[in-house]
């Protein structure tokens, strides 16, 4: 089965390309939408994800990825999609369970790749002109409502010099000295539901995002997402070993 699924991705990819030539030579600028490139990308990638071979697509993009920029920059934004419309939300179902499993350095690694994907993925939006099209969304993106993911920027800015976020392990350790090792894993399970719910919000905003309009800025905005990408990956493997 998963042959057969990755024959059929590599037969059917020179389709993403065709579209983003065609867009090079229009003379107006195209209306912002979600591409075909980016629809067939993000479901590939939950086929994939239903037939539990994400690691086999995974290599296969990755060598696609050196033949052509365009295909590398699309599919890292299909990835972001991915994540935060489909896998995340359903980690986040079991934040409960997934605080236990997950360290709390494992926490701190995937809060702040987390934040950097979510920063880099707002300044492509806005230097796209996406605020004016899909306002609501970008609004969205901006929003980060937890006192708790509050309270950890300040702490990791307190421990910039440390190169570590400390907010964790502190509250666990005063935990552990008080007795009180339930209140460590209330604080863990709330911070990554939170981050989940905060990180699923760009997911529909990268879909909008146009690769035929990337600048130098953006080529190097999307090599950091994708570093981040595989950064916590690891960790969302180890999330969802149910």
């Amino acid at each position: 089965m998963e042959r057969i699924f990755l024959s059929i991705f590599l037969l059917s990819v020179h389709l993403c390309g065709s579209e983003n030539t065609s867009r090079l030579d229009d003379h107006e600028p195209p209306i912002p939408g979600v591409s075909t490139n980016q629809r067939f990308l993000v479901g590939m990638q939950e086929i994939a994800h239903d037939l539990h071979c994400d690691w086999s697509l995974y290599a296969v993009e990755r060598s696609l990825g050196v033949l052509s920029d365009s295909y590398r920059f699309s599919s890292t934004l299909a990835r972001v999609t991915f994540n935060a419309c489909t896998l995340i939300p359903e980690l986040r179902q079991r934040s409960e369970i997934i605080s236990v499993r997950l360290s709390a350095e494992e926490l701190n690694t995937l809060q702040h790749h987390l934040s950097i994907i979510r920063h880099h993925i707002v300044e492509i939006a806005e230097r796209q002109g996406l605020d004016l099209h899909v306002p609501l969304l970008l609004k969205t993106a901006h929003h980060e409502d937890s006192s708790v993911l509050v309270a950890s920027t300040m702490v990791g800015a307190f421990a910039h010099h440390h190169k570590e976020n400390i907010l964790f392990k502190t509250f666990a350790a005063a935990a552990e000295a008080c007795g009180a090792g339930d209140t460590a894993h209330s604080l863990k399970e709330t911070n990554l539901s939170e981050m989940f719910h905060n990180f699923e919000r760009i997911g529909p905003l990268a879909s909008y995002i146009n690769v035929s309009k990337f600048k130098k800025e953006d080529n190097y905005r999307t090599e950091d997402i994708n570093c981040s990408l595989d950064k916590i990956k690891p960790i969302f493997q180890k999330a969802k070993a149910w």
